[in-house]
């Protein structure tokens, strides 16, 4: 087996493994996000150690050199907090 073929068949596996790992990250972010602003920090801690586990997923996604996923899970919490800081001075 060539080292090709052999990356081809890992691909199909890790590249959906990255991108529900990326849905998980971003879903995990809004909840996170949506728990802080009414101040349930229980839910936004357990959310952002989702978000962690969904990030180190989508860097699965690398193997068959697809770097989008990671880089939209790790900017989510990123654009979440300071939408949750903008939030929280505004009102």
């Amino acid at each position: 087996m060539s080292s090709a073929s052999l990356l081809l068949d890992l691909s199909s596996f890790f590249i959906p493994l990255g991108i529900s790992g990326t849905v998980l990250a971003v879903v995990c972010a809004s909840v996170s996000a949506v728990a802080l602003v009414y101040g349930f920090a229980g839910v936004g801690v357990g959310a952002l150690s989702l978000w962690m586990v969904g990030t180190l997923l989508s860097l699965a996604t690398g193997f068959a050199e697809e770097w989008t996923p990671p880089i939209m899970a790790a900017a989510s919490l990123p654009a979440l907090v300071l939408t949750v800081s903008i939030v929280r001075v505004s009102t």
